[in-house]
């Protein structure tokens, strides 16, 4: 199974992001992984809060993807929050979780227009995932005038972030959730 990046990337381009901040354009990234893996599920998305995910895919009721998207470029109090809300579900993970029961996965969309992220916040991204915090990450840079989608590291562009997403689609439709 091959990852499509060209509709996210059209979207990007014509700005669909930028409506309510982000979280249509990301609730559709997260559905189409469930679709195609053919994961019955649910997303939900809700304005950003300190301690709430943006996005949620439920199966059966239990949430197993979490996604926080932010359209204002990396930045260390996005970032703050981020870590800080990943390290409290792992806590309360580890506290609660039953024995084999899947974990969620987290993801974090970052766009930038027109200007590269920070490099130091990009980095401090890149280790949340190398640390395991994060399941995946994605950074994009979008160029409207350019028409241009591009990410300042490989690790964390658009269609690593689409692959890990669908990877974990797939095996939450062949586990018994």
């Amino acid at each position: 199974m091959l990852v499509d990046t060209s509709g996210p990337r059209r979207s990007l381009l014509a700005g669909h992001h930028l409506t309510d901040g982000g979280l249509e354009w990301a609730s559709r990234l997260v559905q189409a992984a469930a679709e195609a893996a053919g994961l019955p599920s649910t997303v939900a998305s809700t304005p950003p809060a300190r301690t709430a995910w943006p996005v949620e895919l439920s199966v059966s009721g239990q949430p197993l993807l979490l996604v926080d998207i932010d359209i204002d470029g990396v930045d260390d109090s996005w970032l703050d929050r981020l870590e800080l809300r990943a390290a409290r579900l792992w806590r309360d993970m580890t506290r609660e979780a039953e024995l084999f029961e899947p974990r969620p996965w987290l993801g974090a969309l970052c766009v930038s227009h027109d200007l590269e992220p920070q490099p130091d916040a990009v980095e401090r991204l890149a280790r949340l995932v190398a640390a395991r915090v994060l399941d995946s990450a994605c950074a994009v840079v979008v160029d409207q005038a350019g028409e241009r989608v591009g990410s300042p590291r490989h690790e964390l562009s658009l269609e690593a972030f689409q692959t890990a997403l669908l990877g974990r689609c797939i095996y939450l439709s062949t586990v018994r959730v």
